[in-house]
């Protein structure tokens, strides 16, 4: 009977191993959950030709915790949109909603037949990669009478395409405060130059506006926002829902009547200060600790650097 027993808990345990080793390599492996745009899946779909594609995977494929990003850098050369004649279409690759998603934005292409292609290499942070080329078949709309740029007389709606700095998505990043922000439309904005500059602004966290500089409508429908020396904090770029487009269309029709914002912020300047506000790691773990008793006790607001504690 203590034979049969042991041999019993010999197979239970080694049943227990299995099955964590195999949920363990399930969790690890790389696969996509799914591929949609507007809500919908994205195979043989019709869609806008400055539509959004959200790319959505299942685990980490965007964030390696390093200011350089080498993993984004990466995994966006592996996603490319494709004309029917196997040629590269214009689109904008970002890091999306979550750490796992990425978007790709259609940059207002021609209608006609397009593929989506990720490459088998496309990595995710733990490293496993996607192993295999994955391709979806789609379809840009044709609905304007515009001569395919955004600037004819069709009636697609205004949106964006995308908003970068230094080709990197605005959202959720953090600057220097001098940058230049690039913002591309999805159709032509020439024709409302001037009362469209004045519903562009960037916001403090307080809600007071910074000090930025809105340049002219290059290429028909890219509009540069230069900042000017923003103190460090939390800020917020606000499109309002009223900027129009050559056809009359306004940002709001597409955004459900909304400003269209993109939050980020600016970074305090590197310093050889060496309190530990300025840490990572386990360091970051204790000064949250001690900050929190600092703060009940309105201690130690600011850092010898000028830096605010809380």
């Amino acid at each position: 009977m203590k034979k049969s027993l042991k041999i019993l808990s010999v197979v239970l345990i080694l049943t227990m191993i299995f099955s964590f080793t195999a949920f363990a390599a399930k969790d690890e492996a790389l696969t996509i959950t799914s591929v949609t745009s507007g809500g919908k899946d994205l195979e043989g779909s019709k869609i806008e030709n400055a539509a959004v594609i959200s790319i959505v995977f299942s685990n980490n494929v965007t964030d390696d915790g390093t200011e350089e990003n080498a993993l984004l850098r990466n995994n966006s050369s592996k996603v490319k949109v494709k004309d029917a004649s196997g040629n590269a279409a214009k689109s904008t690759v970002a890091a999306g909603a979550d750490k796992q998603t990425i978007d790709v934005t259609l940059g207002g292409i021609d209608s006609g037949d397009y593929t989506l292609e990720i490459g088998k290499e496309l990595k995710a942070k733990n490293g496993t990669e996607l192993g295999e080329k994955k391709v979806y078949s789609f379809k840009v709309k044709g609905d304007g009478s515009g001569n395919g740029d955004g600037s004819g007389g069709g009636n697609n709606p205004l949106t964006v395409t995308s908003i970068t700095v230094g080709g990197n998505n605005l959202s959720g990043a953090d600057l220097k405060g001098n940058e230049t922000i690039t913002v591309v439309f999805g159709r032509g904005m020439t024709e409302n130059e001037e009362a469209n500059k004045a519903l562009i602004c960037v916001k403090k966290e307080d809600g007071t506006k910074a000090e930025i500089n809105v340049g002219k409508v290059s290429d028909k429908s890219t509009v540069t926002i230069e900042l000017k020396d923003l103190e460090p904090g939390k800020y917020t770029l606000v499109l309002g829902k009223d900027i129009k487009a050559n056809n009359g269309n306004t940002l709001g029709q597409s955004n459900d009547g909304k400003d269209y914002t993109v939050d980020f912020t600016v970074r305090i300047a590197e310093t050889t200060c060496e309190c530990w506000c300025h840490e990572t790691g386990i360091k970051a773990i204790l000064w949250k600790i001690y900050i929190f008793i600092c703060e009940l006790f309105k201690l130690n607001p600011v850092c010898e650097c000028g830096a605010a504690h809380y």
